[in-house]
Order: structure tokens, then sequence, then C-alpha cells
């Protein structure tokens, strides 16, 4: 007599096959977490670029109108250029190795306005405006007062006035 073994492939096997893929649909998941983190980090990654990008921009722009400032500072309080009761409308004057064009605004009845005028820009070699200057002299209310001066100065990060990400930063001085 032949003996079989209970487990042999004549009798149906009571117990349940293993399920196949296993290790591909693991492996998939695990990809699947890995990329997602990955492009999370390449997203905060160029997201902190363009931050530091933008805060050069903010800085150069901030130099630039606090350079111009200084200028101007210096030839009002130096040498009194940017004088209201002055007949002179304009002139140059050299700051940072450049010829300046001033030009004061024309007076209203023989009184000059009280209004921001845009009294110099320091120009880029370009042509265009790296920084622009506002001279605004306010009578104080007392006999034979001096002016109150407020400058005020724009400066670009960027020559050119077309570029998309230009910064402009402002700086201002008030003073008796």
């Amino acid at each position: 007599m032949i003996h079989i073994p209970p487990h042999s492939f004549f009798k149906r096997s009571t117990m349940r096959e293993k399920p196949r893929g296993f290790t591909l649909i693991v492996a998939l998941i695990f990809t699947a977490v890995i990329l997602s983190v990955s492009l999370s980090l390449a997203s905060v990654a160029y997201n902190q670029v363009i931050l530091a990008s933008t805060a050069q921009q903010s800085e150069y722009a901030f130099y630039n109108a606090d350079s111009a400032l200084e200028c101007a500072l210096y030839q009002d309080q130096k040498l009194d250029t940017f004088d209201y009761s002055n007949s002179a409308t304009s002139g140059t004057f050299s700051c940072e190795g450049q010829t300046i064009t001033w030009n004061l605004p024309p007076p209203n009845n023989g009184i000059r306005t009280n209004a921001p005028y845009p009294v110099f820009s320091v120009p880029c070699s370009n042509g265009q405006i790296q920084a622009q200057v506002y001279v605004l002299k306010q009578q104080v209310q007392k006999p034979n007062a001096p002016y109150r001066t407020i400058l005020y100065a724009d400066g670009y990060s960027s020559c050119n006035a077309n570029d998309p990400q230009r910064v402009e930063r402002g700086i201002e001085a008030h003073y008796n």
C-alpha cells in the first residue's frame, strides 16, 4: 500500500495562499512618501531663495536712497544749496563722483510752494534713475524763524525701470 502524505498535491490546501505583490505596494508607498517630502523641501528652498533675493534688492534700494539723502543733507546744511529765499532755481553739484543737476520749484507769485518737488535725481550709467530726492521747506509760523526742512529720497534697486523685480525704498529726514 502506498501512503500519501497529507500535504500532497492531491489534497486541497486548507491554508490561505500568501498575497503576491505586497513588497511592490510597500515600495511604491515608500517612494511616494520620499518624493512628496523631497518636493516639499524643494518648494521651501525655492521660496527662501526668492525671499533672500528680494531682501538683497531691498537693501540695494535702501542704500541708494540713503546715499542720495546724504548728498542732499550735505548740500542743504553745509552749502545751503536748496535755500528757498535764494533766487537761484537750478545749479549743479558733485556727489559720489557724479555731477548732479538740481532744480527748485518755480515761485508762485514770488513764493515757492510747500508741495514736495523732485529737486534732483542720481543717474545710472544707462541714463535711468538710481535715486530721486524731494525737498520741502516750510516756513515756521514765527517771524524770522528758519524754514523747517523735509528731505525725502527714493532709492531703486535697479537702473531698469521696467524690471519686474525692481524694489523702491524711501527714507526721510526732518530738521530746522
